[in-house]
């Protein structure tokens, strides 16, 4: 029996080793989830504020724009809300850390040629963790065609 004593011992140094193993990975899954949940909590979210459109119009996509939210000014300039949580933003000579629902009036016209017909607006700007987003405002004659919300894998410049 004395002999089997250096075997069973290792085994079970072996069965420990693999258990802590397994632990290890399991934590680090944990970690994985509790940093996903603490990033949906702080998630940011900017967008161009509208509101809703005259019903007649968006009935009958006056003006050939299809929608039924039309892009808000303030003194014919755009109005920048962060409908999430958690903005740092990558220009902050327009931008500065963002309130959910705050509004920000950009400098930009919302009747400068870039802004007439089909445009789009694009924010990119980073969380409070560090992860990088990006919206695209799709805009028809100040009418919101379409709004895109992603994630960037790396800082986008």
């Amino acid at each position: 029996m004395s002999e089997h004593i250096p075997f069973l011992t290792f085994l079970v140094g072996l069965g420990a080793f693999g258990v802590l193993i397994w632990y290890a990975f399991e934590t680090m899954k944990l970690r994985r989830v509790a940093m996903e949940q603490v990033e949906s909590m702080a998630k940011p979210c900017l967008t161009l504020s509208a509101e809703l459109r005259d019903q007649a119009d968006a009935i009958l996509d006056t003006g050939g724009a299809v929608g039924n939210m039309v892009i808000k000014s303030n003194d014919a300039q755009f109005l920048v809300q962060n409908v999430g949580t958690g903005m740092r933003p990558d220009n902050p000579r327009y931008l500065f850390y963002m309130l959910v629902n705050q509004r920000v009036q950009l400098p930009e016209p919302i009747n400068a040629s870039p802004y007439v017909g089909n445009c789009e607006a694009v924010f990119r700007y980073q969380s409070v963790s560090g992860r990088w987003y990006q919206s695209i405002v799709t805009m028809d004659n100040h009418v919101r065609a379409k709004f895109d919300f992603r994630p960037l894998k790396t800082r986008p410049y």
